[in-house]
């Protein structure tokens, strides 16, 4: 069956203590706002009649490069 000798709760992996969260997720925005030109949506005001719809919308612009928005 096996050895039972090994510590229960034994660490595998440590986790990086000196990264920041809040500076590798500006670093993401940063990445994808360069990679889309610079705009995630269009500007302007949008109303949309469900939040199943705005989500939709929200993601298709994600998606999509600025050369299919215009």
């Amino acid at each position: 069956m096996g050895t039972f000798d090994e510590k229960i709760g034994k660490c595998v992996t440590r986790r990086n203590a000196t990264a920041d969260p809040l500076l590798n997720a500006a670093i993401l925005l940063d990445t994808i706002s360069r990679l889309q030109g610079g705009k995630l949506f269009p500007m302007g005001v949008y109303k949309f009649s469900s939040f199943e719809e705005a989500d939709k919308w929200a993601l298709k612009m994600m998606a999509s490069t600025r050369e299919h928005r215009d």
